[in-house]
């Protein structure tokens, strides 16, 4: 049996032990932590390397940082040659205006554009973290908006938090129709 050269020169090439390695990951982070056999973004090697990928959680330098901790404890990975790729997803971006609202800011608080907040969510770990009830408001937020940024700050800042069920919506005087509008809609 021919054995094809190995490369000493780049570590990261056995898929069994950086797989182990996001496995552990994702133990210690509580995030989900996936692989990809990428093209490399080094200016001196011309290849493929491994890329880290997860949603949410610790952000890059916070996930860099514990990958060189455990990287002690697994010989075959160097943290160094890992290309790195993380997504705030739009629960968590629905969550943040969520809480500028309650904390009497403007839905996007000090950010101009929603791009910029995204931007400010990618420096902080877990954005996804809140009470359960602003953690449910974000998601029926992300349903609302179709998952899309603008569409979820445009129903935010038009309805605010009343829109989402937290409050009521329409004037209390019309809250009393309410049951005979659903008997009406459902007939029995």
């Amino acid at each position: 049996m021919t054995r094809l050269p190995v490369r000493t020169g780049r570590p990261n090439r056995d898929g069994r032990q950086i797989s182990r390695f996001a496995h552990r990951l994702t133990v210690l982070t509580g995030v989900p932590v996936s692989l990809r056999w990428r093209p490399t973004t080094s200016p001196y090697w011309f290849g493929k390397d491994w890329q880290l990928v997860w949603s949410n959680g610790p952000t890059i330098a916070r996930m860099r940082a514990l990958a060189g901790k455990l990287a002690g404890h697994t010989g075959s990975v160097t943290v160094e040659h890992l290309q790195w790729s993380r997504c705030v997803l739009p629960s968590a971006f629905g969550l943040a205006l969520i809480h500028n609202v309650r904390a009497g800011l403007p839905p996007l608080g000090d950010a101009t554009s929603c791009n910029e907040l995204l931007a400010q969510l990618d420096e902080i770990d877990y954005p996804e973290h809140g009470s359960p009830r602003d953690v449910l408001l974000a998601e029926r937020l992300t349903r609302l908006g179709n998952h899309h940024e603008q569409d979820m700050l445009d129903f935010l800042t038009r309805y605010g938090l009343p829109g989402l069920g937290e409050g009521p919506l329409a004037p209390t005087s019309n809250l009393a129709l309410l049951p005979q509008l659903q008997n009406d809609a459902h007939p029995g």
